[in-house]
């Protein structure tokens, strides 16, 4: 950079897009082979870079329209995922399998959602859930995020 970029100038925004696209091509390779490793690390990267590369490519789409501000949620998610990346890479497969397990109760209680105000009951699900046959893993899943008074704990 020989020259100072202004904050705000036509110049300042399109070196920060291509420094993204670089980081999108980064990302795309390193994650290239990683769905083929076994290990929980390199898979619970791989499945959070895929949104990290797709919401990079939308900032970079919305920031050629100056749609800034609206970049900016697509920024906060991809910050999350990132912070993910690390606390999984720091705490290990512990943490790896305990996001998965919350994930896998709450993706089966998001089949089934209810609530009332006052005498308006909302409901989105499916009858009679409660019959179906749950694998093992997902009851002992569903078991340890449910408070002693039987309602889901959010975590």
């Amino acid at each position: 950079m020989k020259d100072k970029l202004i904050l705000g100038s036509k110049e300042y925004l399109r070196h920060y897009q291509e420094a993204l696209l670089q980081h999108i091509f980064l990302f795309e390779k390193l994650n290239k082979e990683l769905p083929k490793v076994e290990d929980g690390q390199s898979i619970a990267f791989s499945m959070m870079v895929w949104p990290i590369i797709e919401s990079c490519q939308s900032i970079l789409i919305l920031s050629e329209g100056k749609k800034l501000r609206d970049s900016m949620g697509l920024a906060r998610m991809v910050l999350d995922l990132a912070l993910n990346i690390g606390y999984f890479s720091v705490k290990g497969q512990s943490a790896i399998d305990k996001a998965l397990k919350h994930a896998h109760q709450k993706s089966f209680r998001d089949l089934n959602r209810d609530f009332n105000i006052d005498d308006i009951r909302i409901f989105i699900g499916l009858n009679n859930i409660e019959s179906v046959e749950m694998p093992e893993k997902l009851k002992e899943a569903i078991e340890e995020y449910t408070t002693e008074n039987g309602k889901e704990e959010r975590a």
